[in-house]
């Protein structure tokens, strides 16, 4: 059953989504530079990965990482918080590489962040 889920939120997020050009996003965005860790929900087994969260908001979170992922990739991110680390589901939808050594990931959130979560975070 997670497989299937998997695949079907893989075609979903290959399907290009109409927005208006002159505002694409659903959220307002916070610096947030801050270190995390992140794995592959694919390969919970292995130790988590190092991550720097450049941005976040209600609906996604920018990473900067060491290594490239697929669009579609749904990665379990462990962020820092006030109180504990919260664990949050998001699904890889953009991948940039600003250097050689760093790649981009534009994810969005599974499950909107609520406004708590969200303040708790920042």
């Amino acid at each position: 059953m997670f497989q299937r889920l998997l695949t079907l939120w893989r075609q979903r997020c290959r399907q290009p989504k109409p927005r208006p050009a002159s505002e694409r996003r659903l959220w307002g965005r916070y610096p947030f530079h801050r270190e995390a860790t992140f794995q592959p929900v694919s390969s919970a087994e292995e130790p988590r990965l190092p991550a720097l969260v450049r941005n976040v908001s209600a609906g996604g979170i920018q990473l900067a990482v060491s290594r490239s992922f697929e669009m579609g990739t749904l990665l379990t991110v462990h962020l820092p918080s006030h109180a504990t680390t919260l664990p949050l589901l998001a699904s890889v939808i953009h991948v940039m590489r600003p250097t050689e050594d760093t790649w981009t990931l534009g994810c969005s959130f599974i499950r909107e962040l609520n406004d708590t979560e969200l303040r708790e975070l920042l």
